[in-house]
């Protein structure tokens, strides 16, 4: 049996893909950008200020792509 996770989160690398999941993150703390690849719709990319959200997924979820995880 395989599971897929509703959503992961990736530190930039060679290999960036979501395959499955509803929602992916690739980190990339040297620019700092957080990009989302979502299924089935362009990839977002998030700068400096933005805060993505998972409202769908993870209710509350909240990342300040510059200071990290906000509650």
């Amino acid at each position: 049996m395989e599971t897929i996770p509703d959503h992961e989160v990736e530190v930039r690398s060679k290999n960036d893909s979501v395959p499955g999941a509803q929602a992916g993150w690739v980190v990339d703390p040297a620019a700092p950008t957080v990009t989302v690849p979502l299924r089935g719709e362009d990839a977002k990319a998030y700068q400096d200020t933005d805060t993505p959200t998972l409202e769908d997924i993870i209710p509350g979820f909240e990342l300040l792509v510059s200071g990290g995880l906000r509650e």
